[in-house]
């Protein structure tokens, strides 16, 4: 059995059963948008709203009714479209490619490099990998 945080063993009036507890590693997480807190049946709880940009301490998941939510406290849930997504910005690119248009080259700060030949439209080249520059990937 895979688990994640810390296992206990539950018990009840004095008696162990043989049930895992599995309390999932705590995260954090930045809305995007504004966000109603919901119940484990899928109701609103109440008519609190989370603002966006609000970061909130994720306990774990849950799917209700087939959409996914983020359990933010004891029945209390907020859906998952309301966060952040998380991308990857993993060097995967590498590989063969050819130009779509023509492309200036550029150095490790961003810069335009002067007197290097523009590379043309439709040039095969190889990437190595992806470097980030001021929020832009090149």
């Amino acid at each position: 059995m895979l688990s994640v945080g810390a296992v206990g063993v539950n018990e009840i009036n004095g008696v162990a059963n043989n049930t895992n507890v599995v309390q999932a590693a705590v995260k954090n997480g930045k809305l995007t948008h504004n966000a109603y807190i919901y119940k484990s049946n899928g109701n609103r709880y109440g008519k609190k709203v989370l603002k966006k940009g609000k970061t909130v301490k994720i306990l774990g998941t849950k799917k209700i009714y087939g959409k996914k939510y983020y359990r933010i406290g004891k029945n209390q849930y907020v859906k998952v479209a309301n966060f952040a997504k998380k991308t990857s910005k993993a060097n995967t690119a590498s590989g063969q490619y050819y130009l779509t248009h023509n492309a200036y080259v550029y150095n490790a700060e961003g810069k335009r490099i002067k007197g290097t030949d523009t590379l043309k439209k439709n040039h095969v080249f190889t990437v190595v990998g992806v470097k980030t520059i001021n929020g832009k990937d090149y």
